[in-house]
């Protein structure tokens, strides 16, 4: 729901979102604004490096994160997640065994975030520096979060195990290395000090 949002920001937003994975690699793809605007983001599970390709209207650009787990989503969302507000659940999703959490994010905890993932998906470890939560292993099958100041409800429609070709987890050429803060002002959030 986007509330108050622009409308052309709102126009820019992807319908569709995939994700590949391979271990330790994840890959996720949007695109949004009738092509217009592209997101691809890498994560290395093993390394916690992962490097967001962002292009909109033609301008390339590419931040990468080595900092901190969970640190890309933190970056993207509104609050930090306040720790002790975090419950852990089990649930079915899609027919696989899951397990969830939800939890609050921003000064007052006002912001709900849940996460559903399914352990039999992926590998362990695979969430480690893309959730700022230990004990949430496996594939994302639904998320309800806040980005960039919008809520966000992502939900998977599909499983298709095929073989990657390892072009797939190759870095792009083209794309202009920005800092932090450039990228939060991209994203149309206010700078970190």
């Amino acid at each position: 729901s986007g509330l108050g949002a622009d409308p052309l920001f709102m126009q820019m937003l992807p319908e569709r979102l995939t994700l590949h994975f391979r271990e330790p690699m994840l890959r996720f793809d949007a695109k949004g604004g009738g092509g217009v605007a592209s997101l691809i983001w890498f994560v290395d599970t093993e390394t916690g490096v992962s490097d967001l390709f962002l292009s909109v209207a033609g301008v390339r650009m590419r931040y990468r994160d080595d900092s901190v787990r969970g640190s890309i989503v933190e970056t993207v969302s509104s609050g930090k997640v306040q720790r002790e507000k975090v419950t852990l659940f089990d649930t079915l999703c899609m027919g696989y065994p899951c397990r969830g959490v939800a939890a609050h994010r921003g000064e007052r905890g006002s912001r709900a975030l849940r996460l559903v993932c399914a352990s039999q998906v992926g590998w362990p470890g695979m969430n480690a520096y893309s959730f700022p939560f230990e004990g949430l292993e496996g594939l994302l099958l639904h998320g309800d979060f806040e980005l960039v100041g919008l809520q966000v409800c992502a939900e998977a429609d599909r499983i298709v195990p095929q073989q990657l070709s390892d072009t797939l987890f190759t870095i792009p050429a083209g794309y202009r290395p920005v800092g932090l803060n450039a990228l939060r002002e991209l994203l149309g959030l206010d700078p970190i000090h």
